[in-house]
């Protein structure tokens, strides 16, 4: 099946390319149509070949689906609230995730908010088995509306860049591990992707009922809301306003349990989930936000600790803040979506909130950005090295976070901890925590440099690639 893929793949990317290079035959060239489809053909190759280690483990998930981990947190959930009883309440969930853990598992309290309730009751209705691989399903759903998403958010339109932004976007570590975990992250980061593509298409009722729904896990959607409040996207944000809190008021008519209640309920609950191995700033060896920075540097200084986190997560936020401002002030405070600022929303909500490597599915939203600069530095004729220097550094800081990088070194540290020194493991396990925040200030850096940025405008198409080249040929000073 993988042979019959990859032969099926690098038919359509000689096909398409070679369509690509030669719609003016003036300037077909069968060097630049095998080097075009080189580079297609390997990045299809790289993706399938990284699906493919991925498939098994997933099939092995449809046949036995106790092991879908954070999925048992939800069907616990629903379960609780479909008995009369609040999952907040830690003894009632207790009784009801307890049947559904293995002799590994380690238990932690429910942590989201009721506004997911209303999605998950419905499943308490079915049996375990059936519930899980159901919304294994209604994942691998999302996983294709956010990469469809992606490729709607491109400048260049060619059948190329498509496969670039959808080799990029499924190489992303968070978004094909969040399907394996069972995690929501990937359903709330497609409902953040055509939040924006409506919002930029100006239906704003639609993107707000989309924002509001994706509040299930505000670490990654909150920010969004202010964002479009400082955009002056009323509508959309009194939609998802409203989307969020009836969301939530039914969540909490379901638990049969009042506000009071679920704020003491949570908070209590809170405490004992970040005191959890994989969830604590000092324990967890996933965690990808800055908030565990400090505390892997000095463990043993918890005021020092919480300074250098709470430092690096205000200095960053200032910064865009600021950018943010100025790009406002200097647009006469339009309401224009731009992309640049989107993903920069992207980068703060993973590096200032709570982050396991799931969240990194939202990062899509960056890698359409830096495919985005790229395409128009080849088709402008006067190209910025100083700018590509920032893509290609924001380019390695997202491979981190892609299968290439942080799976395999990920799986070494959790093997090798034993003969691993402190600083080795906190050394390595941190890198993805720094490539978050060189990504997040490469994006500042472009978005700073090209000046217009939040000025509504609509880029024309790019000329295609052989396009490029015959100017190339045509400047001062090279041969032809």
């Amino acid at each position: 099946m993988f042979a019959t893929l990859a032969i099926t793949v690098s038919a359509l990317c000689i096909k398409h390319t070679a369509l690509e290079v030669s719609a003016d035959e003036e300037h077909w060239n069968k060097h630049i149509v095998s080097r075009q489809s080189l580079i297609n053909l390997s990045l299809s190759l790289l993706t399938l070949y990284y699906f493919y280690s991925i498939i098994p483990p997933l099939i092995g998930k449809f046949r036995n689906p106790i092991s879908i981990d954070d999925f048992r947190w939800y069907y616990a959930a629903g379960k609780a609230a479909h008995d009369g009883l609040s999952p907040y309440a830690l003894d009632s969930f207790t009784q009801a995730i307890l049947p559904l853990l293995e002799d590994s598992s380690e238990f932690s309290p429910f942590a989201y908010p009721p506004s997911i309730i209303p999605f998950i009751f419905p499943l308490s209705y079915l049996s375990y088995d059936t519930a899980a691989r159901l919304f294994l399903t209604f994942d691998l759903i999302s996983v294709i509306f956010l990469l469809y998403g992606a490729t709607l958010l491109l400048d260049r339109k060619t059948t190329s860049f498509k496969i670039y932004c959808l080799c990029t976007c499924s190489l992303i570590y968070g978004v094909t591990w969040s399907v394996r975990l069972g995690n929501i992250s990937v359903i709330v980061s497609s409902l953040i992707v055509w939040t924006v593509i409506l919002a930029k298409n100006g239906k704003n009722a639609l993107a707000g009922v989309l924002l509001g729904a994706s509040m299930l896990k505000p670490t990654l959607s909150l920010l969004f809301m202010i964002f479009f409040l400082l955009k002056k996207r009323f509508v959309l944000l009194g939609w998802s306003l409203a989307t969020a809190l009836t969301l939530t008021s039914i969540g909490l008519w379901m638990c049969n349990t009042s506000v009071v209640e679920f704020v003491h309920m949570y908070r209590a609950g809170a405490e004992l989930h970040f005191e959890n191995y994989w969830n604590s700033i000092y324990t967890s060896p996933v965690r990808i936000d800055a908030g565990v920075i400090g505390p892997r540097i000095f463990p043993d200084n918890v005021t020092l600790a919480n300074f250098i986190s709470n430092s690096i997560t205000l200095i960053v936020t200032a910064l865009i803040a600021v950018h943010t401002y100025r790009s406002q002030k200097n647009s006469q405070w339009s309401s224009h979506v731009n992309l640049s600022e989107v993903s920069l929303i992207a980068c703060l909500s993973v590096l200032s909130m709570y982050s396991q490597p799931q969240n990194g599915s939202i990062l899509v939203l960056v890698a359409v950005v830096l495919l985005n600069y790229v395409s128009c530095e080849i088709s402008s004729e006067n190209s910025s090295w100083n700018k590509l220097v920032v893509v290609y550094a924001g380019a390695v800081c997202l491979m981190i976070h892609t299968h290439l990088i942080y799976g395999p070194v990920l799986r070494y540290v959790l093997k090798h901890r034993d003969s691993l020194s402190y600083l080795a493991e906190i050394g390595i396990v941190s890198i993805p925590n720094y490539a978050i925040l060189g990504l997040t200030l490469s994006v500042l850096l472009l978005a700073r440099r090209t000046g217009s940025m939040a000025l509504p405008h609509k880029r024309s198409a790019a000329p295609p690639f052989y396009e490029y080249l015959r100017k190339a040929r045509n400047r001062p000073g090279r041969m032809g």
